[in-house]
């Protein structure tokens, strides 16, 4: 029988410079559930490479801030975590229980969901977990992703079967799409095209998408 290994990963993608790219660049990071460890690879899938072994502590979502040269992830339900993008200098930032992460590399801070039992929310803290602030309150349901469009001053997340919006401090909070999916599990924003992604892990599992004001809403046949 083989193991499953599930992943949560985050794409960068250096830009096409004459000057030499950074070690981190033409990369994918993620981190794999089922062993416990931080990888990355080329964007072909060659040269794949341990970066921490975090095992037995559990692994969850990961970001990236390739201007400070860090990556970020939450470790163990409880922790965001940060190292060097080699995994080197490791260090914990914020304690609290975590579901999904978000960074705004524009203004230094980071974004997180997190909750138990029946108290579920979004805060925001300096990337130090610094000027910690809860910005939004979620109630019972938890935030299964979150994703930043800064230059818009907008939040995106998704819980449960809807996908919902607000500014960045946490006001104006609107049901973007009721009935965006089976069961919510990630949101995505591409921002050159003005389009929302979000994946719903119910029944079959899907992608789809709509425009960031949520017109449009589709499924997403050229996604595979």
């Amino acid at each position: 029988m083989k193991t499953k290994h599930f992943v949560f990963l985050l794409v960068l993608v250096g830009s096409l410079v004459a000057t030499p790219a950074p070690a981190f660049a033409q990369k994918i990071y993620w981190t794999d559930v089922g062993t416990g460890k931080i990888q990355r690879a080329n964007l072909d899938g060659t040269n794949v490479e341990n970066l921490v072994n975090a095992a037995p502590e559990p692994l969850g979502d990961i970001a990236l801030h390739e201007g400070q040269g860090k990556m970020y992830w939450a470790a163990d339900n409880y922790y965001i975590r940060r190292a060097n993008l080699d995994g080197t200098d490791i260090e914990t930032v914020i304690t609290d229980f975590v579901i999904a992460i978000a960074i705004d590399k524009l203004n230094g801070r980071i974004y997180w969901s997190h909750g138990i039992d029946w108290e579920h929310g979004i805060s925001r803290a300096d990337l130090m977990g610094q000027n910690y602030q809860e910005i939004v309150s979620t109630g019972s349901y938890s935030a299964n992703g979150i994703a930043l469009d800064v230059s818009s001053q907008k939040l995106y997340w998704v819980t449960d079967h809807l996908l919902w919006r607000a500014n960045l401090e946490g006001s104006q909070v609107e049901v973007l799409i009721p009935d965006a999916a089976e069961f919510a599990c990630g949101v995505a924003l591409d921002l050159a095209h003005q389009r929302v992604y979000w994946s719903d892990c119910g029944v079959g599992g899907s992608l789809r998408r709509a425009n960031l004001d949520g017109t449009g809403v589709g499924g997403c046949p050229d996604c595979s």
